[in-house]
């Protein structure tokens, strides 16, 4: 997960092109078997950036998504957007990371809500009460002013 973080951050795709296919096996077999949130949030969006994201994949990170416990916001986030960026739309899946999101709602900053609703709304899913919780959290805490 790390290292395919560090090459899509440094935007290295073309050159290592059979790098990232031994990712996407590794990714298959390992991360989405580890159970690990962060390293499933971390693939995902590094696919989505290089613009990689095979829908194999997204499809077996989403199913190991769906099992994981510990899902901070700013991996919920990640992991929503990356799945937007790519035009992946896993329902289950975001019907499980809203129910977490509208949990956690307060745990939430700036930029995981404006991720999260931001991915929502590319793929075109009205998830009327998370959209409710965030539009009143953001009011009631003033997100909003720090909003660009």
């Amino acid at each position: 997960a790390k290292l395919a973080w560090v090459l899509a951050k440094l935007q290295i795709k073309d050159k290592a092109r059979e790098l990232w296919t031994a990712l996407s096996k590794e990714a298959a077999r390992k991360i989405c078997s580890s159970g690990r949130f962060i390293d499933i949030s971390m693939t995902a969006w590094a696919f989505a950036k290089v613009g990689l994201a095979e829908r194999v994949l997204f499809g077996q990170l989403a199913t190991a998504a769906l099992t994981c416990t510990d899902l901070p916001p700013h991996t919920i986030a990640n992991l929503v957007w990356a799945f937007a960026k790519s035009g992946n739309h896993n329902p289950p899946l975001f019907d499980m990371l809203a129910g977490r999101a509208i949990e956690n709602f307060r745990e939430f900053d700036r930029q995981s809500v404006s991720n999260t609703v931001w991915a929502y709304a590319t793929l075109d899913v009205c998830h009327e009460e998370l959209f409710a919780v965030f539009a009143a959290y953001t009011v009631e805490s003033q997100l909003w002013r720090n909003f660009s």
